[in-house]
């Protein structure tokens, strides 16, 4: 079976978890073969992928993937669904709502242990920024200036996770990010940084685990900025969407501007001092990370039965 996942040729730990944990879980699963398909966390149930990218697939094997409400793809016959994200990604695929059993990175658990605050350490902090905002902002100088700890995404699962563990907060951008800390129960916020930034997805987890999000705003700072003609096609896509003519994704492209606003650092620098001085952070309870545990090994259990 063929392990698909979001690559784009750069690390980044919400895609590359998926060849890091579910190896692990379902050993001798996994080939090159391109018949049976396997597809695990992130926002995968796409109309783009599972139409146009799998369309050779014999089958696809779902478990705890997510949907995005208007490019979310139809059941299809040749798919079996072992667990989805949430309740909205099970709304919009037009499965029972039975079959939401949270995100994958919950089986975390299963492989490294829960953070165990150090006694007697001053409370530190970490920012997670989404993978994408790493090429607009130098994140780790602002986070210096704020005197917050920097950690990418772009980095392997084990490195990250030690980071995280040294933190008795984190502030996250990347959806992942705040959901490894609530696996791992380190408190966590989150934060929304791009004007593009994605709130279903993160409903789409919360609400399965209880939990009621508000977001704290980080004013969108471009330090650096893609070429001209990147910048010129996003706005003629931009304007094109306003009149009905594009694909459902375009509404969400970025609005770059024309010139860096490096004056506005300083503003970012003392958002993210706020942010990390006025939030004490939250969990999912542990009734809800049993539950949520129990269901994804469940459907780990299903999958084997069936395939191993």
């Amino acid at each position: 079976m063929k392990l698909e996942y979001c690559d784009n040729g750069n690390l980044n730990v919400g895609d590359d978890l998926n060849r890091w944990l579910w190896p692990k879980l379902l050993p001798r699963l996994f080939d090159e073969g391109n018949e049976d398909v396997f597809l695990g966390v992130g926002t995968l149930l796409t109309e783009k992928r599972m139409v146009q990218q799998l369309s050779g697939a014999r089958t696809i094997s779902i478990l705890s993937s997510g949907a995005w409400n208007s490019q979310a793809p139809n059941l299809a016959p040749h798919w079996k669904v072992y667990g989805v994200r949430g309740y909205r990604t099970a709304k919009w695929i037009g499965v029972e709502p039975s079959f939401a059993v949270g995100d994958g990175a919950y089986l975390l658990r299963q492989l490294i242990a829960s953070r165990e605050a150090p006694i007697g350490n001053p409370v530190l902090t970490g920012f997670v920024p989404h993978h994408r905002s790493e090429d607009f902002v130098d994140w780790e100088t602002v986070c210096n200036s704020a005197g917050v700890k920097f950690i990418t995404p772009r980095q392997h699962i084990e490195s990250f996770t030690n980071q995280l563990s040294e933190c008795e907060l984190i502030l996250s951008e990347a959806m992942h990010g705040a959901i490894i800390a609530d696996a791992l129960r380190i408190p966590w916020w989150p934060i929304k940084f791009s004007p593009s930034f994605q709130e279903e997805k993160w409903f789409d987890w919360s609400e399965f685990m209880g939990l009621n999000l508000e977001f704290t705003h980080l004013p969108t700072i471009y330090q650096h900025l893609p070429p001209l003609s990147k910048r010129i096609e996003t706005k003629f896509k931009r304007m094109v969407n306003r009149f009905g003519y594009s694909p459902p994704k375009w509404s969400n492209l970025p609005n770059y501007p024309f010139f860096r606003g490096e004056a506005s650092i300083e503003i970012l620098v003392e958002s993210l001092i706020k942010a990390a001085n006025h939030t004490n952070g939250q969990l999912s309870s542990d009734k809800h990370i049993k539950t949520t545990e129990e269901k994804l090994l469940n459907a780990v259990e299903k999958l084997k039965s069936d395939h191993c």
